[in-house]
């Protein structure tokens, strides 16, 4: 048990000297789902996952109205979202400046006490090369995963590949205008599909 992390080179900004420096990067096993929390609490209480499942469905409707009317919430022991904006410069008709203002997305401050228990958990080096795979052993990989599950995300290639952020995106990216996969979501909910070849 713990968090897996690996040593990565640090990215230099263009015209300066390579420097052999490093940055350590938490490398995440998978990503658990909403029916894999419904099912793992079913499994804690006396609620069914069904239960469970309606009850966070309906907690996600009360933040976005709660935020729609102005609120921030806190749910304690996890953490406090609120809405977070974004503005840039605007000349009106009559020639004066102002600014306009527009919700960018949501700010979620993590509660100290959960921050404080995951700075607890025990982390283990691992060994990590950019990936120990080529493009076409990658993209098999992902095709095999793709044959057994219904949709795979940008975390779940990584573990899969052993590979960087960076270039689970780029190979994603190539891989859509290949017209191998599709994709689903957006932002950070973003999920790609294979499509299914003739």
């Amino acid at each position: 048990m713990g968090i897996a992390f690996g040593l990565y080179a640090t990215p230099q900004p263009r015209g300066k000297e390579s420097r052999e420096a490093k940055h350590a990067r938490a490398l995440a096993c998978g990503t658990k789902t909403l029916n894999d929390i419904c099912y793992v609490l079913s499994d804690r209480c006396t609620l069914t996952s069904a239960d469970i499942k309606g009850v966070l469905d309906g907690l996600a409707g009360y933040i976005r109205e709660s935020l729609e009317y102005g609120y921030h919430v806190e749910l304690e022991g996890l953490g406090i979202f609120s809405p977070s904006l974004r503005s840039r410069p605007q000349t009106l008709p009559s020639g004066k400046q102002t600014v306009k203002a527009e919700v960018a997305g949501i700010n979620f401050r993590c509660a100290c006490e959960l921050k404080a228990a995951v700075r607890r958990i025990k982390i283990n080096p691992v060994k990590t090369t950019s990936t120990p795979f080529d493009l076409e052993e990658r993209k098999k990989r992902m095709t095999d995963y793709l044959q057994k599950h219904p949709y795979l995300n940008i975390t779940d290639y990584r573990s899969l590949n052993s590979c960087t952020y960076y270039r689970a995106k780029q190979d994603l990216n190539r891989f859509l205008a290949d017209g191998i996969l599709r994709q689903a979501g957006r932002n950070s909910h973003k999920n790609y599909l294979l499509i299914q070849q003739g």
